[in-house]
């Protein structure tokens, strides 16, 4: 039987004594006061042939209807047609891109206090962590598009709805206006993908393309981003961001705000191709501007250890400052997932997993068996997994866009305990480790439970014979240590 926090959340209770691994965690009673509910039973329909024939008689004569209306329509639509035909006959065969033009009707933005009161969420949330925009610059595109109606193009109108639908990823949801949501504006950007691919492109189209990346990288299919990395890159190509010749004319904060756009395609470029195990577009041969810093021998390590510690995952698990939170949950998924996949430790490596459960099956029949041999810099991996579980369980607010883009290394992470205590079931953290890997197995669960894809069931199974050997050799273990105390105090 669960206990009362069990039961409220809805993760598996593992019954222990006094306190449940879970009440532990969350600091609370463990109770069994809630009472139990049984699921309605539903009741059989009593139809009859009689009345089933009589709903078959009622959809034929349905169909019927729609029939005549479908042939009355066809009709109606011959006769308009007719008369086009002579007029559509030069356009057909041309089928030249005449342009962006001006932006047809029903192109609109919401007021602008509202637009105004989300470019400001926007610029001190996402901004702030990759600055894709200047904000003066973005804030003068901004107001000119209020201000001067006739100048209003159809590049500023998809980059402001871009621009709103990665500001509405930070707004919650009791904040928000009914009408709008971040897919709303993501939507109407998409809707004008056409003429800012096609037409004379700026800098702003890039900007553009790139946001959508970003929200389009967040998701549980990739092909979207994979698609279109590559089209902000060959249009950042056309406007030669990637080398220093065309930019001698322009002003400091121009260069600067080019160069950041460019680096932004092309960490998107090299995150995709980690994350599809697809070549990346970009060639860093074809690249002529400033590195932002030298290449280091060992990156992973070299890039860690000149982080401040204000920025370490235990200071930002404590800071309570949500915008930093999320922003460097991404951030350390992305290095944990470089450091797992280096390893060939990943969660969704192919031959990690099996590897994992001829171990476990080895060690619980036969008890104490050799440990494979480790993958270099395991004690790191594995240090690193605790820190970022917690940093992970810290995070209040979990969007679908930060989930998407880190529980898979989230549950790798958690799975990279589990091998932790098969291979070594007296190291000192297990029991701390326990309550760590079980919160991330109700969050594999419920992740099945919102998109039953196959590799997470498989994924869940896998990991489910994983821990049942775990536990297994930590009771060994702990029977072990009882039997030589009672020996040696005997």
């Amino acid at each position: 039987q669960a206990c009362d926090v069990c039961y409220r959340k809805r993760i598996r209770c593992d019954g222990q004594k006094p306190r449940c691994s879970h009440c532990v965690l969350y600091k609370s009673d463990c109770t069994f006061q809630a009472t139990s509910r049984k699921a309605a039973t539903r009741k059989r329909s009593n139809g009859t042939a009689a009345a089933l024939q009589s709903q078959v008689h009622s959809l034929e004569s349905s169909l019927d209807e729609a029939q005549q209306r479908i042939k009355e329509l066809e009709e109606r639509l011959s006769q308009k047609s007719s008369w086009q035909v002579n007029r559509a006959q030069v356009k057909d065969y041309d089928v030249s891109y005449s342009g962006k033009g001006s932006l047809e009707l029903g192109h609109e933005l919401p007021p602008q206090h509202e637009v105004l009161s989300g470019v400001n969420k926007f610029l001190t949330t996402f901004n702030t962590i990759l600055p894709l925009f200047d904000p003066q610059r973005l804030l003068s595109r901004v107001n000119t598009w209020y201000e001067r109606p006739h100048q209003r193009d159809t590049s500023t109108w998809a980059a402001i709805n871009v621009v709103l639908s990665l500001a509405y990823r930070h707004i919650p949801d009791e904040e928000k206006p009914p009408k709008y949501s971040t897919l709303y504006f993501m939507n109407m950007a998409q809707s004008v993908l056409n003429d800012i691919m096609l037409g004379d492109s700026n800098l702003l189209d890039v900007q553009t393309i790139v946001g959508m990346v970003v929200l389009l990288q967040a998701t549980s299919d990739l092909k979207p981003a994979s698609a279109l990395i590559p089209i902000a890159l060959r249009l950042a190509h056309g406007l030669r961001l990637h080398t220093r010749s065309n930019s001698e004319h322009l002003s400091a904060s121009e260069t600067l705000e080019r160069d950041r756009v460019f680096w932004i395609a092309y960490i998107l470029d090299r995150d995709i191709s980690m994350r599809t195990k697809l070549p990346p577009i970009q060639s860093q041969n074809d690249i002529s501007i400033d590195w932002p810093s030298a290449t280091p021998a060992d990156g992973a390590d070299n890039w860690l250890a000149r982080i401040p510690f204000e920025f370490s995952p235990c200071a930002i698990t404590q800071s309570g400052n949500a915008n930093l939170q999320r922003a460097f949950g991404v951030l350390y998924s992305s290095h944990l997932t470089c450091r797992s996949v280096v390893c060939k430790a990943h969660a969704m490596e192919a031959q990690w997993i099996p590897s994992l459960q001829d171990f476990g099956r080895k060690a619980a029949e036969q008890g104490v068996v050799t440990a494979p041999r480790l993958p270099v810099g395991w004690h790191k991996l594995v240090h690193e997994s605790r820190g970022y579980i917690e940093l992970f369980i810290a995070i209040d607010h979990k969007d679908p866009a930060f989930i998407w883009m880190t529980a898979c290394t989230y549950i790798s992470a958690a799975v990279c305990l589990t091998a932790n205590s098969l291979f070594n079931p007296w190291h000192t953290k297990a029991e701390t480790d326990d309550l760590l890997i079980n919160p991330a197995f109700s969050f594999l669960d419920d992740m099945i439970l919102q998109a039953p894809l196959p590799q997470l069931q498989r994924l869940r199974h896998s990991w489910d014979e994983l821990l049942g050997n775990s536990r297994e050799m930590s009771f060994r273990n702990a029977v072990q240590n009882v039997d030589w105390l009672d020996a040696t105090c005997s």
